[in-house]
Order: C-alpha cells, then sequence, then structure tokens
C-alpha cells in the first residue's frame, strides 16, 4: 500500500513479550524513517542498587520492510537481542550515579529545540530546586539528523520514582537509548534517535550530557545477515484460508502529526457486528496527532449506546503564573458505523471544546486549597470501589497522610 511498510513489533518486558506484526504509514513516527529498511531498538543502561552494579537491559525491537510479505512470522525469533551499548562504569557512577541524589535539576518543562545554525537557547532551562523528587530526568531527541535538529527537555524526575515501585517503572539511575540501524546502508553503523537520562549526580542534565554519552558508548551489532543486502523483487505468498467478514464496515486507517490535514487513502475493512469508525484528535502540549481507525464496542470503559457520537476529554488546570484557572482539551474522538465514515475531510468540523467550566471561588476552594505540599488523602488500595452514589462504602477508602497533591478518578460504567 503506498506510503506504508510492514513491521514486526516487540515490547520486551521482565515476564512477558508482546509482538505485532502490523504495517505503519510513513511519517508516523516522531524521527523520519530515512529508509523503511531497518532494525529498531530501545536499549536501556540501568544501575541494580541492590547488586550494586550497572547492566543493559532491551525493552524493544522493531523491524521494518518494504516488500511483499516480508513481516513473515518465521522472523520473529531472529530479531536482535540486543546492540550491546555500554559505557565504562566509572563514567556511570561520577555522570550519572554521582552521591545518588540531587537537590536541584535544569529546569526546561516544555521542548527547547535548534540545529546547527539556530542552537538551543539553554538559558531558558535554569536550575531549580526540586520539592518531592531526588533525581533528575532529561531527554535529547534528534529530529533531523542531516540538519542537527535536536529538542531538549529536562525537569525534576517523576515522584513516584522515589517509592517501592521505582523498579516497575525502570529505576531512578538510567540512560535510555532509542537506536536504528538502516539494513540497506552501512550496517556497522547505527543512529540515535532519542536519549534519556535519569541521573542524580551534581548538574548531571547539564545539555553536554547527551553528546559525552554518545561519544562513550560502545557497541556491538549482532549478526544480521539473515537480512539481504538487497531487497527482493518478489515474494511468494505462503497458502491461506480466509473467512468472509460478517457485515463488512470499511474505515478509513491512518496517523498523523501536525495541524496541517491529514491526506488518508489507506483503509481497513472490520465486522460492523462489534466495531465503529473512529477519528481521533490528541492534543500533547504543542502536538496535534489524528489517528483514523476502528474501535470494537467493548474497548471503551464506557458502553456506547449508539454511534455516530463525540467524545471530549478537557482538563481544569490552575497556572500558577497567570493566577487562573484554564480548560484545555486533551482528546477528541468521533465514532460512527457506516462505509468510510471517518473520512479526512471532517478534521476541520471536530468541535475544539465543550467548554467545560466550574465557578473559580469554587475550584480554589475545593481543587487548590492551600497549595500546601502536606494533606491527606483517602486511599483504595485494595481495587476501585463501584457501585451507585447511595451504596459505595467509603470505610473501604480510608484517610492517609501524602506528602503531595490528592487523586481522584469516577467513572460513570453506566449513566
Amino acid at each position: 500500500m503506498d506510503g506504508d511498510y510492514c513491521v514486526i513489533a516487540e515490547e520486551r518486558f521482565l515476564d512477558t513479550t508482546n509482538i505485532q506484526l502490523t504495517r505503519l504509514p510513513r511519517g508516523t513516527t516522531l524521527v523520519y524513517v530515512e529508509d523503511p529498511y531497518y532494525i529498531f531498538l530501545q536499549e536501556s543502561i540501568r544501575y541494580n542498587q541492590t547488586a550494586n552494579s550497572w547492566y543493559l537491559l532491551t525493552t524493544g525491537a522493531i523491524f521494518g520492510c518494504d516488500w511483499d510479505l516480508c513481516n513473515s512470522p518465521d522472523l520473529i525469533n531472529r530479531l536482535p537481542a540486543s546492540f550491546n551499548l555500554s559505557i565504562d562504569k566509572d563514567w556511570l557512577y561520577t555522570n550519572i550515579y554521582g552521591t545518588g541524589s540531587v537537590t536541584q535539576c535544569h529546569h526546561c518543562p516544555f521542548e527547547m529545540c535548534g540545529d546547527s545554525g539556530n542552537p538551543i537557547d539553554f538559558t531558558q532551562c535554569p536550575m531549580t530546586t526540586c520539592n518531592n523528587a531526588t533525581t533528575c530526568l532529561a531527554y535529547d531527541l534528534w529530529d533531523d539528523l542531516d540538519t542537527g535538529e535536536q529538542c531538549y527537555q529536562s525537569q525534576c524526575a517523576p515522584a513516584y520514582l522515589d517509592n517501592d515501585l521505582t523498579g516497575f517503572f525502570g529505576g531512578k539511575y538510567r540512560i535510555d537509548v532509542e537506536a536504528i540501524v538502516y539494513l540497506a546502508q552501512d550496517r556497522s553503523k547505527y543512529y540515535i534517535w532519542e536519549m534519556d537520562v535519569y541521573c542524580g549526580a551534581y548538574n548531571c542534565t547539564r545539555p553536554t550530557i547527551f553528546s559525552e554519552i554518545a561519544d562513550r558508548l560502545s557497541y556491538t551489532i549482532s549478526d544480521l545477515s539473515i537480512y539481504p543486502l538487497v531487497r527482493p523483487t518478489t515474494t511468494q505468498p505462503p497458502p491461506t484460508t480466509t473467512t468472509p467478514i460478517a457485515n463488512p464496515l470499511r474505515c478509513y486507517s491512518c496517523e498523523c502529526i501536525g495541524i496541517l490535514g491529514c491526506p488518508c487513502t489507506s483503509t481497513e475493512v472490520v465486522s460492523l457486528d462489534d466495531t465503529y469508525c473512529i477519528i481521533a484528535r490528541e492534543n500533547r502540549g504543542q502536538d496535534i496527532s489524528f489517528n483514523f481507525t476502528y474501535l470494537d464496542y467493548y474497548a471503551s470503559y464506557n458502553y456506547i449506546l449508539q454511534a455516530p457520537f463525540v467524545v471530549v476529554e478537557e482538563t481544569i488546570g490552575y497556572d500558577d503564573r497567570r493566577d487562573r484557572w484554564i480548560t484545555t482539551t486533551n482528546l477528541v474522538l468521533y465514532g460512527c458505523n457506516w462505509n468510510l465514515c471517518n473520512k479526512p475531510e471532517l478534521i476541520s468540523l471536530l468541535p475544539n471544546t465543550f467548554q467545560m467550566r466550574l465557578p473559580e471561588s469554587w475550584l480554589n476552594t475545593n481543587i487548590r486549597g492551600t497549595g500546601r505540599p502536606v494533606r491527606d488523602c483517602h486511599e483504595c488500595p485494595d481495587a476501585p470501589q463501584c457501585g451507585t452514589t447511595d451504596f459505595l462504602d467509603s470505610s473501604r477508602c480510608p484517610i492517609h497522610s501524602c506528602n503531595t497533591t490528592c487523586r481522584v478518578s469516577d467513572t460513570f460504567n453506566d449513566p
């Protein structure tokens, strides 16, 4: 299909591996794929505090190709285990672990981008004291390898990395690297897409930390001979049998990033019995993404009574700098259930907001409060508590003292 290529994608967890064989449209990745014949790995150099040692963990792998049936299931067990990235341990102890705790990090909560001609202005990322964290987080994203364009972001690491679940989230001290090898080019070279640094050393989020790491990384790319140097011109399809889809429903199937529209010609046929077509617009800071696809009727927490429909997710958040409450739209989803009803031409007709509001005096009293970091919160540690308003058992959610803000989630399963 024009503009698409095939992939085998693996998510590697400690106890299981999720595998997906599918296709991707060109341009859907944050970093542009120069050639859709590649191996991509996500690797993490992590510090084990119990064993007092550094180790390498591969958390994901993608094989991309662009000829018929190239993502054969036979290749699943042949994906490379690792690029074997490594860095001198003494350097890691000094520059990543340090004393294991910091009080200040460079604060640049939004992406700062630049290139060789217009470098990033790091004066906009001053050192800031951390309130509820003891480590820093910084990431660097290479958008264009030819021009040197890259984006930098830095902040105090999330507070949840300081609790008992830090191992579940990958640990407090680590370097996460996304690297790609183009199989039709020089296979001895890899290119770094993104690098995330979680660290506890003084000034470990300095702007030069990423180039320092890249210069010190050593690697060994495993045997890639299973992948042909030259793309095959023809591929013999395996024998297959197919079952006709009952009540076929055809939906557009594309993903786009940006505000300049989303030309989409790819379609997919599913069953009207249990699915519907959607357009999803997601706002992530300054980035907007569109997804044209389908959803199962039971894929949402709330049962969809009838299509067509529009779902809007909004946040009413307090802006410290402007001392006011602002409503922002996170997600707009349009669902419908006739052929090609999720057409790209409808993007401009999606609502921007439902303009959800609450009186600011009520928000200041009941949500913001005094703004003190220490407060009491109800906790439901065993499971969500469900029932009608009159029959919720609040005794299962006792009050505990916290050193952060409270969070409560209410989902209406059956309005």
